[in-house]
């Protein structure tokens, strides 16, 4: 129930259960309507492999099971103590977001004038939404799923710098790690677990990252498959890719800052090499204990199911577009000679239609452009891989192509948000300086 204790009417529009076939139970004890226009739009989206076409078959299985013994008049009872009505088309013509704000409306105008304010039309359709509150109608985006705090948060602190003391930057740089001295214990309070930061004592400054209860060295210019970072965002990306003891790795970075060419680098590296090298949380040198056989890069490609279907060719052929920026880092990895994916044994670029059933072993995984898949869709990816393997998810909050998903509801920006303070195996790394070139930095900053 609101604050102010009455019942809230919310209405789903087809993008929420499209978006997440279980939000039924995300209203806590109110009343959740579904108009039938959105079984009929749910009926059109359940063949295919995409996520909305398998999200489409389980919101309607759910439904089917709750209405199987009767649909009474006070509604369905849910689990989570709501209930669950239908709305009826009636006579109502046009498309379907027409029906849908229609019988919404029908039922904030059948409501007592008082209670009004408590119907709510829930929908990922931003237009939609608009044309809502021109009706005088509450409307909002489906917020579950979304990050609570705001992305802006983490580009705005990209880095903290601590002041310190020389004589602590010297036993870091001769033991490659420290305690936490007591003189910074408040200051140490309010950092993340694995957070990456600069400890600086006048002219002189290190880069480390906080790990149990240390500072850890962060190495500098570490040059690593003809690839070298070339600011502290990309070395601290860097270690992250090769610290074994971070299993998943969430990059959020603008355009042009070296996401991908790092994570890449670092991926064939572990995939080549048998026994590279990282620091471990007492700074000591260690060989690896995970031996990757093959690097997979997933990246999101824009209307796949049927899409795909259409395009002439093989699998190879109709994904190859969509990784040309693989292979675009790939040759300034490896050199011209090295600049196809499909070339290397040990490299596998496959969209996420084909991942269901199957678990990744002994992977060094690649999400890539990560801000255009769903939570469900990541969820998806993080639950195929096996302990052998590692994650590591990319991409820039802002630039979704999804139009269901802003900066704050999209896969990446919702594990940042829940994992980074949480999960000791989680590490979290932020990129702002775009290292393409002037021009790219001029569009990023300015547009």
């Amino acid at each position: 129930m609101g604050n102010s204790g009455k019942v809230k009417k919310y209405i789903l529009d087809t993008s929420v259960l499209l978006h997440d076939p279980h939000s039924l139970y995300s209203f806590d004890d109110n009343e959740v309507y579904i108009p039938l226009k959105v079984l009929e739009e749910l009926d059109h989206h359940k063949i295919g492999s995409e996520e909305k076409n398998v999200n489409a078959r389980q919101a309607a299985r759910t439904l089917d099971e709750l209405t199987e013994k009767s649909i009474p008049k006070e509604g369905i009872s849910l689990s989570n103590g709501g209930r669950l009505f239908f709305l009826e088309n009636d006579s109502v013509h046009g498309y379907g977001d027409d029906i849908i704000l229609q019988k919404a409306l029908d039922l904030y105008h059948n409501s007592k004038e008082d209670d009004r304010r408590e119907v709510i039309l829930v929908t990922k359709d931003i237009n939609l939404r608009i044309r809502s509150r021109i009706k005088g109608l509450t409307a909002q985006d489906y917020l579950h799923d979304k990050a609570a705090t705001d992305i802006k948060y983490f580009f705005e602190r990209p880095a903290d710098f601590l002041d310190v003391g020389n004589a602590l930057i010297s036993e870091i740089y001769a033991k490659n790690f420290a305690e936490v001295p007591d003189y910074l214990s408040d200051k140490v309070s309010r950092l993340q677990i694995n957070q990456y930061l600069v400890l600086r004592e006048n002219k002189h400054e290190i880069l480390v990252k906080y790990k149990q209860g240390k500072f850890v060295k962060v190495k500098r210019d570490e040059k690593i498959e003809n690839i070298t970072p070339r600011n502290m965002e990309q070395c601290f990306l860097l270690d992250a890719c090769l610290d074994e003891d971070l299993r998943i790795v969430s990059v959020l970075g603008k355009a042009g800052t070296g996401k991908t060419l790092i994570a890449l680098a670092a991926g064939i590296h572990l995939v080549t090499d048998s026994r590279p090298e990282y620091i471990n949380s007492e700074g000591l040198k260690r060989t690896k204990r995970n031996e990757y056989h093959k690097l997979v890069v997933f990246r999101p490609i824009q209307e796949s199911g049927k899409g795909l279907g259409f395009l002439p060719g093989s699998l190879e052929e109709k994904i190859n577009p969509y990784f040309k920026p693989v292979n675009t880092a790939l040759q300034l990895i490896m050199g011209p000679a090295g600049a196809d994916y499909s070339q290397h044994k040990y490299i596998d670029c496959s969209p996420l239609n084909f991942i269901r059933g199957d678990t990744l072993h002994n992977s060094f995984i690649i999400v890539d452009e990560a801000q255009n898949y769903t939570p469900a869709e990541l969820k998806l990816i993080g639950t195929r891989v096996a302990d052998s393997s590692k994650l590591v998810i990319l991409g820039d909050p802002y630039q979704t192509d999804n139009p269901y998903l802003d900066e704050r509801s999209n896969g990446l920006s919702l594990v940042a948000d829940k994992l980074r303070k949480k999960v000791p195996e989680f590490g979290m790394v932020i990129l702002n300086k775009v290292e393409r070139g002037r021009v790219a930095e001029i569009f990023a900053e300015y547009l």
